[in-house]
């Protein structure tokens, strides 16, 4: 998902710059499967009642902690319309 490919980015920066080797980090994320997974159906719905080409971005904060809870960058992670795997909700200009 795009939620995994940032927290995996994050972590082969980490492991690069500090000389980590395979097994020597545990990573906790404070992502929510459920909420995860209502958030890709959220955006997928949407895009599709848009239109076929339509894309969307999500991101679900826990208001009190600031927690990232759901992170969605595009329509379908993987399918032809992600246009490659550009995640929206964290590269995409805002106006």
């Amino acid at each position: 998902s795009y939620a995994l490919d940032a927290v995996r980015q994050f972590v082969d920066t980490l492991r690069e710059a500090e000389g980590f080797q395979s097994g020597d980090l545990i990573v906790e994320t404070t992502l929510d499967q459920t909420a995860q997974r209502a958030a890709e159906r959220a955006v997928a719905r949407r895009a599709a009642a848009i239109g076929a080409g339509a894309q969307g971005a999500m991101v679900a904060l826990d208001p009190r902690t600031g927690d990232v809870r759901a992170l969605v960058g595009g329509r379908a992670y993987g399918e032809r319309y992600t246009r490659g795997t550009f995640n929206r909700a964290l590269k995409a200009r805002r106006q």
